[in-house]
């Protein structure tokens, strides 16, 4: 909903501003529902969705599908069809959230969405699916709708409702609403760090820069598993609803924001809250965000046995951020059908125990190729007195296209050509040095996940100037 489309420069401001409008849009209608049902109150809201009780009226029925129609109408001449809220309702007598009936009646709505809007007395309502394009009327390259009214931002053409957009997404950034616009949700309700350097916003190439080695960004999505069905498992248990939905909301919102002020400044966050995060930076310091989040949430979840999954799209600074979103949700999918619980990055799909060794590893492996300790950096070994250990860039590129062999992978031919490698570009081993590579050459863990060591050191390493970036 309300996604920007690639092409048009300030898709990052656009991208939080419209992920703003949705949460603010989500306290207005729950807003409403509470004042159009007496005694009515929020029981929890989170990423979208909301939950509120009332006690029980004859005429809820006819009531909700009214306020139902109202919201079609609004929305979709607020937002052009693009946005969609679905109410649904049942009554419960017993204590516990009708969770069944709640789905299922929200199943229905979504089926039929926007229908009042859509629909009129005598059908469909055509002026609503085609609108007539006036003289002079352009397309927006930032959203592709076409509409009168574009607006000169940034050396473009774009039209009202981006450049608002774009306006709103600045202000966000400073938390400094125009006069006379002062927003439902509060600052503390919403995930509103912002990277700064020398206390002016910082773009996306102010935080290229600060990655180790090239200067790429990260682009990091996490999903917390199963919800459905933990939601389920509580059986219309009001408290325990509403401490999962808090729990979450608090987590992925409030906690992400500390850690961001307190230990990751120059990550940006897109969005946060509910049961998802979206967030961009320097490469190395949202690996390490990724890391930091899920043994913090193992630590506070591991009774219940919750966890989440992440994906992660490297991209340079200048790329798109709609493209590379899409590349980190198609990440996190595949992390999520390898079994949950999980992370792909770095070309490899891992749990988070195997990950956490593989950013240890690839610690080890980036000391080697530099020959000595590097500070700031995870190493599962100690630094040796030895400094002579070099691993050339040659070995390690010969690493990734061995693992890509296919055929000789499954027939073991990688192995004498890795060793034939080990002999000519690897000089002077250390201890800790040679016992990897007699690692990588069993063929087990150490060798499943050399391609992704390769690529965290070859990312990390000094880039060499004569290298594009």
């Amino acid at each position: 909903m309300l996604k920007p489309v690639p092409g048009a420069r300030g898709a990052a401001k656009r991208l939080r501003a419209r992920s703003f409008r949705v949460a603010e849009c989500t306290k207005q209608i729950a807003d409403s529902v509470c004042r159009e049902f007496q005694h009515a109150s929020l029981f929890y809201m989170a990423g979208g969705r909301f939950l509120i009780t009332a006690p029980f009226e004859n005429e809820w029925e006819p009531k909700l599908a009214a306020l139902q129609a109202r919201i079609d109408h609004e929305l979709f001449l607020k937002f052009g069809g693009e946005v969609a809220f679905h109410l649904a309702a049942a009554p419960y007598s017993d204590g516990k959230v009708p969770k069944d009936r709640l789905s299922e009646q929200h199943q229905k709505r979504r089926a039929r969405p926007q229908e009042c809007a859509l629909l009129s007395e005598n059908g469909w309502r055509e002026d609503r699916f085609f609108a007539a394009a006036g003289e002079g009327w352009g397309k927006c390259p930032a959203c592709l709708r076409t509409m009168a009214r574009l607006k000169r931002v940034d050396d473009q053409d774009i039209c009202e409702d981006c450049a608002n957009d774009v306006d709103l997404g600045g202000w966000l950034s400073r938390w400094q609403p125009p006069q006379g616009q002062e927003p439902l949700l509060k600052r503390e309700e919403l995930l509103h760090h912002f990277p700064r350097i020398d206390g002016r916003p910082a773009d996306f190439q102010d935080l290229a820069d600060q990655s180790a080695g090239k200067h790429w960004l990260g682009h990091l999505r996490i999903d917390a598993d199963h919800m459905g069905q933990s939601f389920r498992d509580l059986e219309g248990n009001p408290s325990r609803i509403w401490g999962l939905s808090r729990f979450l909301q608090t987590f992925f919102c409030n906690r992400v924001q500390e850690l961001l002020q307190q230990r990751y400044p120059s990550i940006y966050p897109v969005y946060g809250g509910g049961d998802d995060l979206y967030v961009i930076g320097p490469w190395d310091r949202v690996l390490d965000l990724a890391v930091k989040l899920r043994e913090e949430f193992r630590e506070l979840t591991a009774p219940e046995g919750l966890t989440f999954s992440a994906g992660l799209a490297l991209g340079k600074p200048h790329q798109h951020i709609l493209t590379k979103s899409d590349e980190a949700a198609d990440a996190l999918d595949s992390a999520k059908r390898a079994g949950r619980d999980r992370i792909c990055a770095l070309g490899t799909v891992s749990d988070w125990k195997e990950f956490r060794k593989t950013l240890c590893r690839a610690g080890d492996v980036l000391r080697w190729y530099r020959t000595g300790a590097i500070p700031d950096v995870m190493t599962c070994t100690q630094p040796t007195a030895d400094r002579g250990t070099r691993l050339a860039t040659a070995f390690l590129q010969n690493i990734l296209q061995l693992s890509r062999a296919g055929g000789n992978v499954k027939r073991g031919l990688w192995k004498p050509r890795l060793n034939y490698q080990i002999v000519r570009n690897v000089k002077k081993p250390d201890v800790y040095c040679q016992r990897w590579l007699s690692n990588l050459l069993d063929g087990g863990h150490e060798w499943r996940t050399a391609p992704a060591v390769v690529r965290y050191v070859l990312l990390a390493k000094e880039p060499d100037p004569k290298e594009p970036g």
